[in-house]
C-alpha cells in the first residue's frame, strides 16, 4: 500500500514531504532554510513525519532511493486529509547568488580632497594608538578647579612633603643598608642633577652605613627646610610700589619670600627669631627677617585694572599683532584698555622674579670656588684688561728713561698705571699703579676698594678677600631651573585661590625699570621660554597682551604720589649728592638702602646702576643736580633719574616738564604680559604632587621630576 502524502505547511502552501525531500537531497541543508525557511526544514527532519520523509532521502542512508513499503491499507482519509492533486509546487525564486555587483564610484563635493588612508599593515597596536592620539589632540579642559576637584588632588597629595629632594629619597629608598662611598654617588647620579650632587658631595673610599651616609649630609638638605612666607603688606619695602604694574584687585598684591629655615647660631639670633646665617638678601629689596637666606622672592598681583572703569594709562601700541591673540581696534590702532583689564581680571600676575642669593653665586662664585681673580701684579697685563675689563679700564706702561727716573717720579719699581675712563669727558684717571710683588683681586666690576687702596702683600691674603664676595653654595645655579621651580609655585599658589590663568611681564617692563644688562633676555628668553615649556607640555597656548604700564605713562599718578610722600624737586651739588651714596655704602663697597635702578642724566650720558657712583664722582665740582627729595628727613627717591641742572634747563625749566618729555620715548618701549590658561590637569598634578627642589638631567623637559 502505498506511503500517504503527509502535507507540510510552508509560507506558500502546502508541499508533500517526499517533494520537500526531494528539493532537501537536490539543494542541500543551507539552500534548503534561505528557499522554505526553517520552521520547514524541522517539520521535514524531525518527528514520526520527518522520519517517513527521510527515508526519500539518499544521503541520509547512502545508496539510491529505496523501494516503497507495501503496508496493510486502512482508511488514511479518515484520519489524514489526502492532498489536493491540483497543487502546484511554487515558481522556483530567481536570486542574486552569482551575479557580479557594479562598482560603486564615490562623488567627492567640490573643495573637499579624498583622505589618504593610513597603511597599518605594519603598525603595531601601541603604533596605531599613539597615530590615532595624533590625529585626534586632546581636549583641554580649562577654569578653575571645584571644591570637590580641589579636595580631591589634595586628599591625594596626603602627608607628602612639599617639596623634597630626589637625591636625598632615593638614598632613603635604598633597599640596602651600607656599601661603599662611589656605589652611594652612583644612585644619587642617577636620581637627581650633577648641580646638586656636586653640592651633596658624596666623596669617600671607604663603606659607609645608609644612616651614617644621611647624617653627614642631611644638613645641606635643603629641600625639606623651605619656608614660604608671604610678607605683609606694612612690611614691604619702598620701591614695592615703584616696581610693580599697580591697578591691582584690591588686597591682592604680594611678595612671597622662600627661604631656608635653619636653627640660631647666636643668642642674638635666638632673640630676634632669626636661624643661622648663610645668606642675606638685599636690604634694598626685603627687611632683614625676610632676607635671612632667602634664595627666591616672587611679586604677584591678581587682575590689572577695573574693566568697568578700566586705567587710561596703558594701551596697545601700534603694530602687527599677527602672532598674537589681541583685541584690536583698528580706528584707534589700540588694544581696549576695558579688554585688557577683561582679560586679566581673574589672572595671577607674576610681576617679579629674583633670586639674590643664585644670581651672586653666578657672578661671585661660591666659598670653595670664589670667581674672583688673585693675580700677582707682574701677571696684570695689557691683554687681560682688555679682555675682561676693556669697556671700562685701560693698562699702560709708563716710559722713562732710566730706573732713577721711575723711582723719582712714581716712588715704585714698576711702571704700570691702571686708567679708568670718565664716561661723562671721556678724559682717563689714574685708579691704580701696579706694584708687580703685590697681589690684587678683580671681580666681574674691576678692582675691589681693598685692592685699589693697598693690594695685598700675601697670596692667601688676597684669596681670604676674594672669598669675602663669594657667597654660601646652593643645590640650584641655573637660571632656568629656579626659574621653573618659581613657576611652579606660584601657579600652586593661583590653583590654590582660584585663579584661572597665569601672566609674566615681558623684558620691555622688566628693562625699563632696573636698567641692568641682561634683565630684557632673562625674562624674554628664560622667564617666557619655561613658562612655554609648561604650555606645551599640557597643550596651551600663550597669550600675548600688548600695553605700557609704564612710569612714564603713569607720570602724573607718581609724581601725586611722591607730592603726598613730601618729595619735591630740589637742587643739590654733586658733593652733597656723593655724601648720600657714600652714607649709605657699606665698607665692602656693597650698596645698601639704596634702590638698584637709580640713573643719571648729564649732556645726554646716561649712567646707571654700578656706574651710577662712579658717574658722580667723576662729576667737576659744584656740579647742580635735580632730583627728588624729602627735606624733612632727606630722603633721596631714585624712581625718575638724577639730571644735571644745566642740561636740563637747555630744554625745560622744572624737572617734571623734562619727565614728561620722556612719555614718548616710553611709549615704544612695548611693555606685554603673558598669559597662560590653566588647564585642569596641570591644577590636579600640582596639587597632588610634591615639588622636586631638583631635576634629574635626563628629564628636563618634564614640569615633575
Amino acid at each position: 500500500m502505498p506511503v500517504p502524502l503527509v502535507p507540510v505547511a510552508i509560507g506558500v502552501g502546502k508541499v508533500a514531504l517526499p517533494t520537500l525531500a526531494k528539493e532537501f537531497a537536490k539543494r542541500g541543508g543551507t539552500a534548503f532554510i534561505k528557499k522554505y525557511g526553517r520552521q520547514t526544514f524541522n517539520a521535514l527532519v524531525g518527528g514520526t513525519a520527518g522520519y517517513e520523509a527521510s527515508k526519500f532521502i539518499p544521503t541520509i542512508h547512502g545508496g539510491e532511493e529505496l523501494p516503497k513499503i507495501e503496508q496493510e491499507s486502512f482508511p488514511a482519509e479518515d484520519k489524514i486529509k489526502t492532498w489536493d492533486e491540483s497543487f502546484k509546487a511554487p515558481e522556483k525564486i530567481q536570486t542574486t547568488e552569482g551575479l557580479e555587483i557594479p562598482p560603486q564610484e564615490k562623488i567627492i563635493p567640490p573643495g573637499f580632497s579624498k583622505p589618504s588612508i593610513v597603511d597599518t599593515s605594519i603598525l603595531t597596536k601601541d603604533d596605531v594608538s599613539k597615530q590615532t592620539k595624533k590625529l585626534v589632540p586632546e581636549k583641554v579642559e580649562l577654569g578653575p578647579l571645584t571644591k570637590v576637584e580641589k579636595e580631591t588632588a589634595l586628599a591625594l597629595k596626603g602627608d607628602k612633603p612639599d617639596y623634597y629632594s630626589r637625591i636625598i629619597k632615593a638614598i632613603k629608598e635604598t633597599k640596602q643598608t651600607k656599601m661603599p662611598y662611589d656605589q652611594w654617588a652612583a644612585i644619587a647620579k642617577k636620581a637627581g642633577s650633577k648641580e646638586e650632587l656636586d653640592y651633596l658631595d658624596i666623596k669617600g673610599k671607604e663603606t659607609i652605613s645608609k644612616e651614617d651616609l644621611l647624617s653627614e649630609i642631611g644638613f645641606k638638605d635643603i629641600a625639606s627646610n623651605i619656608m614660604v612666607t608671604t610678607i605683609p603688606e606694612e612690611d614691604m619695602v619702598s620701591d614695592f610700589d615703584e616696581l610693580s604694574l599697580g591697578f591691582e584687585n584690591p588686597g591682592s598684591k604680594k611678595m612671597n619670600v622662600y627661604q631656608i629655615d635653619l636653627l640660631p647660631e647666636t643668642s642674638e639670633d635666638a632673640e630676634f627669631n632669626l636661624g643661622k646665617k648663610i645668606f642675606q638678601a638685599s636690604p634694598a629689596h626685603v627687611k632683614e627677617k625676610y632676607g635671612r637666606n632667602q634664595f627666591l622672592h616672587t611679586r604677584t598681583q591678581v587682575g590689572l585694572g577695573d574693566p568697568d572703569a578700566p586705567p587710561a594709562d596703558f594701551e596697545a601700541r601700534n603694530e602687527d599683532f599677527s602672532d598674537q591673540t589681541s583685541i584690536w581696534d583698528s580706528k584707534t590702532g589700540k588694544e581696549n584698555a576695558k579688554n585688557i583689564s577683561e582679560k586679566l581680571q581673574n589672572t595671577l600676575i607674576i610681576d617679579e622674579i629674583q633670586s639674590d642669593w643664585i644670581q651672586s653665586i653666578q657672578k661671585y662664585g661660591t666659598k670653595d670656588k670664589p670667581k674672583a681673580k688673585v693675580l700677582k701684579g707682574s701677571e696684570i697685563t695689557p691683554q687681560f684688561i682688555k679682555e675682561n675689563f676693556g669697556d671700562f679700564y685701560d693698562l699702560k706702561i709708563e716710559k722713562f728713561k732710566t730706573q732713577k727716573d721711575l723711582l723719582e717720579n712714581t716712588g715704585l719699581s714698576t711702571n704700570k698705571v691702571l686708567y679708568s675712563t670718565d664716561m661723562a669727558t671721556g678724559m682717563r684717571a689714574v685708579v691704580k699703579r701696579i706694584d708687580e710683588n703685590l697681589y690684587y683681586v678683580f671681580t666681574d666690576k674691576g678692582l675691589t676698594p681693598e685692592s685699589q687702596s693697598v693690594a695685598f702683600g700675601e697670596k692667601e691674603t688676597a684669596m681670604d678677600h676674594a672669598k669675602d664676595f663669594a657667597v654660601a653654595d646652593f643645590p640650584i645655579k641655573h637660571s632656568k631651573k629656579w626659574v621653573a621651580f618659581a613657576l611652579n609655585n606660584e601657579i600652586k599658589n593661583a590653583v590654590l585661590n582660584g585663579q584661572d590663568s597665569i601672566a609674566i611681564t615681558n623684558g620691555n617692563i622688566q628693562q625699563s625699570r632696573s636698567k641692568q644688562e641682561g634683565t630684557k633676555k632673562f625674562y624674554d628668553q628664560i622667564v617666557r621660554g619655561q613658562l612655554e615649556k609648561i604650555a606645551t607640555k599640557y597643550g596651551v597656548k600663550l597669550e600675548e597682551i600688548s600695553f605700557e604700564p609704564n612710569k612714564y605713562l603713569r607720570l602724573q599718578e607718581n609724581l601725586k604720589k611722591l607730592e603726598e610722600r613730601e618729595f619735591e624737586e630740589t637742587t643739590v651739588t654733586r658733593e652733597e649728592l656723593y655724601k648720600y651714596i657714600s652714607d649709605n655704602t657699606m665698607d665692602s663697597g656693597s650698596i645698601v638702602n639704596l634702590p638698584d635702578f637709580r640713573e643719571i642724566i648729564l649732556d645726554n650720558n646716561v649712567a646707571r646702576n654700578e656706574d651710577f657712583d662712579a658717574f658722580v664722582a667723576a662729576l667737576p665740582k659744584g656740579t647742580e643736580l635735580m632730583l627728588f627729595k624729602n627735606k624733612k628727613t632727606g630722603e633721596i627717591n631714585f624712581e625718575y633719574p638724577v639730571v644735571a641742572k644745566k642740561f636740563m634747563l637747555k630744554t625745560d625749566k622744572t624737572l617734571k616738564r623734562f619727565l614728561e618729555g620722556f612719555q614718548q620715548w616710553a611709549e615704544s618701549r612695548g611693555g606685554a604680559l603673558i598669559k597662560m590658561k590653566l588647564p585642569k590637569k596641570l591644577q590636579k598634578e600640582i596639587l597632588k604632587e610634591p615639588i622636586k627642589f631638583s631635576k634629574a638631567k635626563q628629564q628636563t623637559e618634564r614640569l615633575f621630576t
